[in-house]
């Protein structure tokens, strides 16, 4: 058959997308119509995705469903406006209908208003900052419809931004659910605002990067907090101390998800504490902090599955260790980087907490001083111990519930890691995926390569009675 006859013959089997169910095309057009998520670095990229606009110009048909669809005109992402996106906006509101609950993201990604000048003439500031009003006044319009938003922004001088949000009524903060906001106003400004979306009765998520929680003028303290309790997802950008950290955590007893960027230490130290419970938290991140140990040594934790700490000093796995066994949780994912420790040190560290976590399935570490390395010592500490008959050894196995290793900072042999892979193999505890930053980057494919044949050898595959089971990345 010529190649022409069989491609007529595939094209008249293959159906095309015309007859495909309006349901499933129009759940297609969704998912390809999200926005973008991370802001685009190149100034050439669009401002506003434009995806479902290029979908509505390819026919008639596709044109009037995706019109139909209000849920991909209500989702509206914008970084470094243009006066074109103004006129997007408004065609996005319209299409989205009258009553669909909106989510919206403006972002000028700048760290600043000093490094924003740096970058761009005045003159372009100015220009796109009157774009940025005009879409402010646009969505303050649909403030009812609001579902989640997402602002950082720079105002300027002329304060025109905080005047037009602090002036919603807050009656129609009813569906709001999500708020992140990154920006630099006056105290009064952020407090009305506050005010605003405080006032929604479903509000869940908060990202606030000015003092938490903000003071409303005139008002006692309760009701900046009257609604706090709600919450289930919180994250401080700004410094806090460990002291106004349990204040917060006092008013929001319901919370799920934490994250402090930077924690500093309390104000008076001291050795006695009142323990603060929090019966659903079930994900504590915490960034740069001068001592965590106060933190851990005030809370209960029952329901505590993920940790992240990105800059542990030497004496935080002992008080996480307390706080597990004072929670009686079952830490899942724990992902440390410890800071102004040498490889000893990291090595008693991980023996302290390995009888604590016989649950967890996920662990990272890492090393943050350029220096200091993940050894052979501390793999082989992860490593079951055998009998002579080939037999694990009863209660030498670390973390024994582990599935996903991720070592960084490393200065250890292709043979130790591979071992690493078979021992617990071997002993029913498989590591389903590896990953190793070695000390020497340039080595990774070699590294990789010595792994693979040592892996590969007949008397090795005989010991595991098949294959390794391990997907190991080197980096």
């Amino acid at each position: 058959m010529s190649l022409t006859g069989r491609e007529t013959k595939v094209s008249e089997k293959t159906p095309g997308l015309h007859v495909l169910p309006v349901e499933l095309l129009g759940g297609i057009f969704v998912v390809a119509s999200k926005p973008l998520e991370v802001a685009p670095q190149n100034k050439e990229i669009p401002c506003l995705d434009l995806t479902a606009l290029t979908i509505g110009h390819v026919c008639q048909a596709w044109r009037a469903l995706i019109r139909s669809l209000p849920e991909i005109w209500a989702s509206i992402t914008i970084y470094h406006p243009t006066a074109r996106t103004v006129e997007a906006v408004k065609f996005y509101l319209e299409l989205s209908g009258p009553y669909y609950p909106l989510s919206i993201v403006l972002n000028q990604y700048i760290q600043d208003p000093i490094s924003y000048l740096s970058r761009m003439a005045v003159e372009a500031l100015v220009e796109e900052q009157k774009y940025v009003v005009d879409i402010i006044d646009l969505w303050t319009r649909h403030a009812a419809r609001w579902r989640s938003i997402k602002f950082n922004i720079f105002d300027g001088p002329t304060a025109t931004i905080p005047q037009l949000l602090v002036n919603i009524d807050p009656c129609h903060m009813q569906l709001l659910e999500s708020v992140d906001l990154k920006f630099d106003w006056p105290d009064e400004s952020t407090q009305k605002f506050w005010h605003v979306i405080q006032s929604s009765p479903v509000l869940r998520s908060v990202v606030w990067d000015q003092k938490f929680p903000p003071r409303i003028p005139g008002s006692p303290k309760s009701t900046s907090v009257a609604r706090l309790y709600q919450l289930t997802s919180l994250s401080l950008v700004k410094p806090i101390t460990i002291d106004d950290v349990i204040q917060c955590l006092s008013w929001t007893p319901n919370i799920r998800q934490l994250l402090i960027n930077i924690l500093l230490a309390p104000a008076v130290a001291t050795t006695v504490y009142e323990i603060t419970t929090l019966h659903h938290l079930n994900s504590l991140c915490i960034g740069v902090c001068e001592s965590v140990d106060p933190l851990f040594d005030r809370l209960k934790t029952p329901s505590l599955s993920h940790v992240r700490c990105y800059e542990m000093e030497p004496t935080a796995p002992p008080a996480l260790t307390r706080l597990i066994s004072r929670s009686s949780c079952r830490l899942e994912d724990l992902k440390l980087k410890f800071s102004g420790v040498t490889a000893n040190g990291l090595l008693e560290m991980i023996t302290t907490l390995s009888p604590a976590l016989t649950c967890l399935s996920t662990l990272a570490l890492e090393l943050s001083s350029p220096d200091v390395y993940i050894t052979e010592t501390l793999v082989q500490q992860l490593m079951p111990k055998f009998d002579p008959h080939n037999k694990p050894v009863a209660n030498s196995i670390s973390f024994p519930a582990l599935k996903r290793l991720m070592l960084g900072n490393c200065s250890v042999s292709p043979d130790c890691i591979a071992w690493l892979v078979v021992c617990r193999q071997l002993a029913g505890v498989l590591l389903r995926s590896l990953v190793v930053k070695i000390e020497n980057s340039q080595q990774t494919k070699r590294f990789h390569t010595t792994v693979k044949e040592y892996l590969g050898r007949e008397n090795v595959k005989r010991l595991l009675g098949g294959e390794q089971k391990t997907v190991i990345t080197i980096c």
